[in-house]
């Protein structure tokens, strides 16, 4: 007896779909161990160890922090320690006291004699006491500092036309006191020698003369800082003659 396969095409297709449907049946099986299992590892490392390393740290952590509290005095220590972390912004902010007296020998004037000097640094107020044997020589230095400019220069910059400040007043609101006729009339006063006048002149100096970084030019240029340079200008004026309109009130160093 002869059989005939009348559909071959269609078992051979029907065989085939059904390998590959086996064959992704295993991938996807076994692609979804794999994440399972990766799953199960995840949640072991994050809920299970991280957990436990934690809460470990946090143990150590309350144990030491126990340990530092009962330290015998760790107020004052942690005070101590404050204040020095402190100390380079509180060093930074005190004033170069030691540039004021540069600045006064810049504008020092022959004849006078500076008796005191009080400075506020944060405020950049200035008192002192002068003596001097005639008016014309206290004049003459009260309007060297009326008329004393400052610039500050930096060393570090190699462009002179960019390396310095404008001029600026070194002293404003300049006053004086027992500068006039009835000072030297009286002679002797305020702790004067006998035939000397003694006044007193108040100013206010910019505090920037007194940062940190900044040095006075007589005291020499050092790398790091800027130098400030005070300029008085090559002619004296003295007020008391300044109201006779026909006297000329710049006289020359030269002919003083």
């Amino acid at each position: 007896m002869i059989q005939l396969n009348l559909l071959p095409d269609v078992k051979a297709q029907f065989i085939k779909a059904r390998r590959t449907y086996r064959l992704i049946l295993i991938v996807s099986i076994i692609v979804s161990l794999v994440s399972l299992t990766g799953l199960v590892i995840y949640y072991i490392s994050v809920d299970v160890v991280q957990r436990h390393t934690l809460n470990n740290n946090i143990a150590l952590i309350q144990s030491e922090t126990s340990k530092i509290k009962s330290s015998k005095d760790i107020d004052q220590v942690i005070t101590i320690q404050k204040l020095l972390e402190s100390l380079p912004a509180l060093y930074s902010s005190i004033p170069r006291a030691s540039n004021l007296i540069p600045y006064i020998v810049d504008t020092a004037s022959p004849g006078i004699t500076i008796n005191t000097i009080n400075m506020n640094y944060q405020t950049g107020l200035l008192s002192m006491t002068v003596q001097t044997d005639n008016l014309t020589d206290g004049n003459i230095y009260y309007n060297q500092l009326n008329y004393a400019t400052f610039t500050i220069v930096d060393p570090a910059i190699k462009d002179t036309s960019k390396n310095s400040t404008a001029p600026a007043p070194v002293f404003t609101n300049l006053k004086t006191t027992g500068l006039d006729d009835t000072s030297f009339a009286t002679g002797s006063s305020g702790g004067c020698s006998t035939g000397y006048i003694c006044f007193t002149l108040s100013a206010t100096m910019p505090t920037a003369l007194f940062a940190r970084n900044i040095i006075a030019n007589n005291l020499g240029v050092q790398k790091g800082y800027k130098t400030a340079i005070i300029n008085v200008p090559n002619q004296n004026v003295t007020h008391s003659t300044c109201d006779q309109p026909s006297i000329d009130c710049f006289v020359s160093k030269g002919k003083q």
